[in-house]
This record gives C-alpha cells, structure tokens and sequence, in this order.
C-alpha cells in the first residue's frame, strides 16, 4: 500500500483518526464518490516517509485493517496520543 494520494482523497469525510507523540496523523477517508475500480477508503498519514503507508482500498473492513495496522507499526516508534472515530463513521 505505497502510494501518493489523489488531491480529491482530501475533500472526503474522515471516518477515524490516531496522532502521535511525534506530530504524525494516520487518517481513515471516506472517498465522496468511488472510483471506477471500487476503491472507495484511503489511508493517509504525513509521517516523514507518508507515502510509503498511503493506499486506498475498496472495504470498510480493509480500510479498517490497513488504518490499525499503520497505527502500530507507527506506535512502535512515537506514543500514540489519541485515537478516535468521527461522527461520519
């Protein structure tokens, strides 16, 4: 899942969150409209090397999975500060 983001990632509703010691952020994006292949979550975060744990997946539950597994390999490095889910879940 390496990958720079599309700009139109940006306008969709954050669905999770989770920040860090370090001033890194993970977030868990909503698409506003799917693209042709299904894709419909993104995973962002603006670690130092971000797009190396960037991606973009078609499920909830994917999107789910890549966000927490982001968040603890992340964790490993600097302390999570706050994790939290948004009213658009």
């Amino acid at each position: 899942m390496t990958m720079k983001l599309p700009r139109r990632v940006f306008n969709g509703p954050l669905i999770l969150f989770a920040n860090f010691q370090d001033g890194t952020s993970v977030n868990l994006i909503r698409l506003n409209r799917p693209y042709a292949n299904g894709k419909m979550y993104a995973i962002h975060n603006n670690a130092e090397n971000r797009e190396k744990h960037n991606g973009m997946v078609r499920t909830l539950e994917k999107a789910k999975e890549s966000f927490y597994s982001v968040v603890r390999e992340i964790d490993r490095e600097s302390a999570l500060l706050k994790m939290e889910m948004t009213i658009n879940y």
